[in-house]
């Protein structure tokens, strides 16, 4: 009951323009939730409903870098719970669908295009399951029902429509008929019409290349100069998302970890201990291409993908780590310290300062500084609306 107060304070603060109070309130939920995750494994939903939430509130203040922490957080609770509901099929929920289809707009719009289209499709499928087939007599065909116990609010299914939508239509005219009917269907579902994050990114100062997942940016460092060891080592690590238009499987994890981690997919693969290993790998290949100026965008999203990594690896391993926090403080790395401070004032050199100050604030914890970040001011008149049309 007290996670739930909390969680709802949120909301009205982000509503009142207050982001940074949003914030705090979203970090006293998750320690409750925390705290009763260790003993009532179903708590993990709750837990991880509230570091997606955060993670849409720190993207909306443009701080990326611990909105993807948040966002892998939320998604590894996911991986490691329990289903709820016993599915024998895997299938997603409605309230795992809600995390899926958030934390897929914040990859989408700071992370990885493939996994944030594995979440998004992932979200559209658990939505869709009650419009397709409702109960005879209940809803006509085709609609989407709200008034059904765990019913999902639209809001959520256009979301994940729209961000899907966006990345196929990137990815050229092979995919422009898939994402011609993920718009249309959101358009259909009668949700307000508020942008994405994915959307607004898009038009800032440093937009998101959509067409060139983890693979593409590895290859494309390696031609500018990254070292060819490193590369090769990590592109044979990789386990690749399906993302050639055909539905993903049930099971498909739209996480950094497991995607490196990938045991399900190839028995002989690493084990979740070898993402500690990637992430240095991912880094001293994301320095390479930082200091060699050849292509600052493809070296923030491979350092990015290793901060997420080096941030939230303990829930990737152990499911009795999904109480811990999301950003709780790391081990002192001068080195690492070094690469967020360059990574840093490239962002503020094209101007971007909110992403600049969140990464120099993650540069600060990794001196070993105090664990502390960054509140922003968000204008009332400027509020997204992301949160506001969606329920609490």
């Amino acid at each position: 009951m007290l996670g739930g107060v909390q969680y709802d304070l949120a909301a009205l603060r982000y509503r009142a323009g207050d982001p940074g109070a949003a914030v705090r309130a979203l970090d006293a939920s998750e320690q409750l939730y925390a705290v009763l995750v260790r003993r009532t494994p179903a708590a993990a939903g709750p837990l991880a409903d509230v570091r997606a939430r955060r993670a849409v509130v720190r993207a909306t203040q443009g701080h990326g870098a611990s909105a993807l922490v948040d966002a892998q957080a939320a998604l590894l609770g996911l991986r490691a719970a329990s289903d709820p509901l016993g599915r024998p099929d895997g299938r997603d929920d409605p309230g795992s669908a809600r995390v899926l289809a958030l934390c897929g707009d914040v990859l989408a719009a700071f992370g990885d295009p493939d996994l944030a289209l594995v979440a998004s499709e992932r979200a559209v499928r658990a939505l869709l399951g009650p419009a397709v087939a409702p109960p005879a007599g209940a809803h006509p065909a085709g609609t989407f029902p709200t008034d059904r116990p765990g019913s999902p609010h639209p809001g959520y299914l256009a979301r994940a429509c729209r961000v899907a939508a966006v990345i196929r239509q990137a990815r050229g005219p092979g995919q422009a008929d898939r994402a011609r009917r993920l718009a249309a269907a959101a358009a259909h579902l009668g949700a307000p019409p508020t942008s994405t994050l994915l959307e607004q990114r898009i038009s800032s100062p440093l937009p998101p290349d959509l067409a060139l997942g983890l693979r593409g940016a590895l290859r494309v460092a390696e031609r500018r100069g990254g070292d060819p060891g490193t590369t090769s080592s990590l592109l044979q690590a990789l386990a690749a998302p399906d993302t050639d238009g055909a539905p993903p499987g049930w099971s498909t994890d739209p996480t950094w970890h497991g995607r490196i981690t990938a045991a399900r997919a190839r028995p002989n693969g690493p084990t979740p201990a070898a993402a500690g290993a990637c992430a240095t790998m991912l880094g001293r290949l994301a320095g390479d291409i930082l200091s060699a100026s050849a292509d600052p965008l493809v070296g923030l999203r491979l350092m990015l993908e290793a901060h997420c990594l080096r941030a939230a690896p303990a829930a990737a391993a152990c499911p009795a780590a999904l109480g811990e926090r999301a950003d709780r403080a790391q081990a002192a790395d001068p080195a690492w310290a070094g690469l967020l401070d360059a990574a840093s004032r490239r962002i503020a050199a094209v101007g971007d300062p909110s992403f600049a100050l969140d990464l120099a604030s993650w540069a600060e914890r990794a001196r070993g500084g105090p664990a502390h970040r960054p509140v922003v001011a968000l204008d009332p008149q400027g509020a997204t609306g992301t949160w506001q049309a969606l329920p609490c």
